[in-house]
């Protein structure tokens, strides 16, 4: 349990996923270049889909918006079939992640993918938007013990609480949940970033955003707003034939959401108010003081024409101002020079 305890908090810290998903269009090679330029741009893991169209669609599944003019002549049970990856691809290619220094992980989409999984070694699972409500899925990874990030696209509030409920069932308490809608793309004014800090004050759990907006400020956007992880669909080319690369951020795209997302989680801070180191000595000197306003003789009632409040590193504050008024002056007073304790006497 520790070890996934390490896990979890690894990804509830500025993670960020580069989902391949179908974005390889069933070409392995495709894929593997894919993950060499996804770790070049800084991300921390690279996601694909596990996947059988038998298992995943019927054969005359109806084309959603998004798939129209994206697939071609394809079906969309002939689009998945397309993009399957065998058994060995699957060993491959997290073999490739391995050795450029980002995790593979997949979404497996049916019970057996879990299996191939496990077998490949994954250390956390992601859950689709489209299987939250899968129970069959959702206990059977559950089950591993491994963390699981759940997307939460389509779904209600009630059905989030279920999920959790039955992940919770079978003992496991590991999960990020990911704020998202899942369209592609949604209208920006439909993002509905501020649903990832309700979410972590209904669930008080991590949230992270699965982004399927175009172009890359929305994703750095979530992570201004607390989002834990970060998910980005990735393509080689935006202009290639398949149902994601439109809405997917290019290798230049990419690098810019990394190098976002990390100056917003490290301009983030804790969530309290302190000084911060780097303004101590400001503070020190510039914060106004009290001085005199004109040359002041030794005996004089100070009053309150004789004081001005003016930027200096030593001096009373002003919060001192009606306790110095009345004072006897022990002291001459030059203009600008400042008010202190000793230059006073009691009223």
């Amino acid at each position: 349990m520790d070890s996934e305890q390490n896990i979890l908090k690894s990804i509830c810290d500025g993670y960020i996923i580069a989902e391949i998903g179908k974005n390889h269009n069933g070409d392995v090679e495709i894929a593997k270049r894919m993950i060499k330029a996804a770790a070049e741009c800084g991300v921390d893991a690279v996601k694909f889909q596990s996947l059988q169209a038998e298992k995943l669609v019927i054969q005359e599944m109806e084309k959603v918006a998004h798939l129209e003019g994206t697939i071609g002549e394809q079906s969309v049970f002939e689009m998945i079939k397309s993009v399957e990856l065998s058994r060995e691809d699957h060993f491959a290619l997290a073999e490739v992640a391995g050795n450029e220094g980002v995790e593979f992980i997949s979404t497996p989409e049916d019970l057996d993918m879990v299996d191939l999984l496990e077998d490949v070694g994954v250390k956390f699972y992601k859950i689709a938007s489209l299987d939250l409500t899968f129970i069959p899925l959702i206990e059977k990874v559950a089950k591993t013990g491994k963390p699981l990030v759940v997307s939460t696209g389509m779904a209600t509030l009630g059905e989030i609480d279920e999920v959790l409920a039955l992940i919770n069932r079978c003992n496991n308490n590991q999960v990020v949940l990911l704020h998202c809608v899942s369209s592609y793309p949604p209208p920006v004014e439909e993002s509905g970033l501020n649903a990832i800090p309700y979410l972590e004050s209904v669930f008080g759990i991590p949230i992270g955003y699965s982004d399927h907006s175009m172009g890359v400020w929305i994703p750095v956007a979530a992570a201004a707003l607390g989002a834990v992880l970060i998910e980005k669909h990735f393509t080689l080319d935006k202009t290639m034939q398949g149902p994601d690369h439109r809405i997917s951020a290019d290798p230049t795209e990419l690098k810019l959401l990394v190098e976002g997302v990390r100056e917003v989680r490290k301009a983030l801070g804790l969530k309290n108010k302190r000084l911060a180191p780097s303004e101590l000595e400001m503070r020190k000197n510039v914060r106004r003081k009290m001085v005199a306003s004109r040359n002041v003789s030794k005996g004089a009632c100070i009053e309150k024409d004789m004081i001005e409040f003016k930027s200096s590193a030593v001096g009373l504050e002003p919060k001192y101002y009606e306790t110095l008024i009345g004072c006897v002056l022990q002291q001459d007073m030059q203009k600008d020079q400042v008010f202190n304790w000793n230059a006073v006497f009691s009223k």
